[in-house]
C-alpha cells in the first residue's frame, strides 16, 4: 500500500511539472507573440526571451519570483568608473521619474535597467506594463541625455 501512494505521488508530480512545462511554454509563446505585434523580434533561449526593436531599448525576459522579470543593460564608460559617485547620483535621479522601471549599477559599473511583471499574463495589463516600460524610458533619458551619454556607452 505504501508502494502505490509514493507512486501515485510521484505520477501527480510528474504529471505537475509536465504541465507547468507545457503552460510555461505556452505563456512563453503568447509572450513573444505580443511582443512581435508591438514591434520586437523575440528569440527564445532556454528559460528567457531576448526582445530586439530597431528603435526602442532591447531587452530580456524571464520568470523570477512568480512573475517576468525584464531586464536591459548599458555598457559604461570609462568615466563612470572614474566620477562613480556622479554615476551613482544619476542614477537616483533617474529613479525619480520612473513608474515601472528601476535603474541601478552592476557589479561591473553597467548600467541596468528592471522591471517586474505580476503573473498571471493578461494580454491588458501586459499591453499596460510594456508600454510603463517605454515611457519610463523615454521620459526618464530624455531629460538627462548629456548626462547619460557621459557614464554610458
Amino acid at each position: 500500500m505504501k508502494q502505490k501512494i509514493i507512486l501515485l505521488l510521484l505520477l501527480l508530480t510528474s504529471a505537475s511539472l509536465t504541465l507547468q512545462a507545457d503552460t510555461t511554454d505556452s505563456m512563453w509563446q503568447t509572450i513573444a507573440e505580443h511582443l512581435s505585434y508591438l514591434g520586437y523580434e523575440c528569440t527564445k533561449d532556454g528559460d528567457k526571451i531576448t526582445a530586439r526593436h530597431h528603435i526602442k531599448p532591447g531587452f530580456d525576459i524571464h520568470i523570477h519570483n512568480n512573475g517576468i522579470l525584464f531586464r536591459a543593460w548599458f555598457q559604461h564608460r570609462k568615466s563612470a568608473e572614474d566620477d562613480f559617485a556622479n554615476f551613482v547620483v544619476l542614477i537616483n535621479h533617474l529613479n525619480r521619474f520612473t513608474t515601472v522601471l528601476k535603474y541601478y549599477c552592476d557589479s561591473e559599473k553597467d548600467l541596468v535597467l528592471t522591471a517586474w511583471y505580476p503573473l498571471p499574463y493578461g494580454k491588458q495589463s501586459f499591453s499596460s506594463f510594456v508600454s510603463a516600460w517605454e515611457t519610463d524610458f523615454v521620459s526618464s533619458t530624455a531629460k538627462n541625455k548629456e548626462r547619460i551619454a557621459h557614464f554610458i556607452q
